[in-house]
């Protein structure tokens, strides 16, 4: 009986080795999870990112963005939140793995950013703006147009007509739909209307210097004049030189129409950059640099740094017309954000020559 009982583990034994190897590997290995390798769910791992500097209109679209990039990447989880530029300099801060940030918000790149190299593809002559000293550390990615947004009532009135009695605004008998802003023309705009202090918000920045240059050369004087009894831009039926983003957001309330700004210079410029090397972020970088997210960004009003094409949105189309070439950005470290505002109010209140005072930007 102890011989048969005996023999019968042993055959046990033998058919379990058969069997089940996965068993003893997992014995030797330490490995207890029994699951095939292929069926187990992916290792997780975090990403930590922040986002700094003033309200940028683009945090829906990054958050959609960052979704993407997480559902393309199976046990990647990302940690964004808001965070001051100063906690990177912090003796004891914990660097994230990168950040977002705008023009102005990190004076010392070199003390907390990681130097970057990017293949001549992925980069053109606005990617200047995310250097110091020569070394690329801030890859741009988006930017919001500069616009003056006007009343629609301003320009249209019952029946047509348009309200200034002779000439259409858009250079035709019988004004377009709003979306046909190809005709418009600066001077015919309605700047007796606009040349009042409780009729135009404008805002600090090279949105002023565009501004400067985008009022008839004889009537410069009456809007610089306008810096000194600003108007807050919630207020309702007034003109306002700001950005596409904003003016898509008060659209939901106000019937209003948009005209590019011109030269083609922003100031409303989303950096990238990373703080330690990993491959995750690295990852995300040249995800976001994809051409396939024109889409997303043009629904939020910003267009790529890398355009690929046409835009496909009637106002974003007619924006790269009027400014052809690579629009340029401001110096991301150069100056704080502050700063630059002062620089451009400075410029404006003298009246000086707009494309001048922008250029010294670069």
């Amino acid at each position: 009986m102890r011989r048969s009982g005996l023999l019968g583990a042993l055959l046990t034994t033998l058919l379990l080795t058969f069997l089940m190897p996965g068993l003893w590997r997992s014995f030797f290995t330490g490995d207890h999870n029994r699951m095939d390798e292929s069926l187990r769910p992916p290792q997780t791992r975090t990403l930590t990112l922040w986002i700094t500097g003033r309200d940028a209109y683009d945090e829906k679209l990054l958050s959609r963005l960052l979704s993407a990039y997480e559902k393309a990447n199976p046990g990647l989880r990302i940690y964004l939140r808001r965070a001051d530029a100063a906690d990177l300099l912090a003796e004891t801060a914990v660097l994230p793995d990168g950040v977002f940030y705008g023009v102005g918000d990190i004076p010392l790149p070199e003390e907390c950013l990681q130097p970057l190299s990017l293949p001549a593809s992925k980069t053109n002559e606005s990617f200047s703006a995310g250097k110091s000293c020569g070394v690329l550390y801030g890859v741009p990615l988006w930017y919001a147009p500069g616009v003056i947004s006007l009343p629609m009532e301003w320009i249209y009135e019952e029946g047509g007509v348009t309200k200034n009695g002779g000439e259409s605004f858009f250079g035709k008998s019988t004004p377009p739909p709003p979306e046909d802003i190809s005709l418009a023309k600066a001077e015919n705009l309605p700047w007796d209307q606009l040349l009042v202090p409780a009729q135009i918000y404008l805002r600090p920045g090279v949105c002023l210097m565009q501004a400067l240059h985008y009022c008839p050369e004889a009537r410069r004087e009456e809007l610089a004049a306008l810096w000194d009894s600003p108007c807050v831009a919630s207020v309702p039926n007034i003109a306002r030189f700001w950005s596409y983003p904003q003016h898509l957001a008060a659209s939901r309330k106000e019937a209003l129409l948009a005209l590019p700004l011109t030269p083609g210079v922003s100031d409303q410029v989303r950096f990238f950059s990373l703080c330690r090397e990993n491959a995750d972020a690295m990852g995300l970088l040249t995800f976001l640099q994809s051409p396939g997210h024109s889409t997303a960004l043009e629904e939020s009003g910003f267009l790529p740094v890398l355009a690929t094409g046409e835009s496909q949105d009637g106002f974003l189309a007619e924006y790269l017309r009027q400014n052809p070439g690579t629009v340029f950005f401001p110096n991301a470290f150069a100056h704080t954000a502050e700063e630059l505002d002062s620089l451009c109010s400075d410029a404006f209140r003298r009246r000086e020559d707009p494309v001048t005072a922008l250029l010294r930007l670069r």
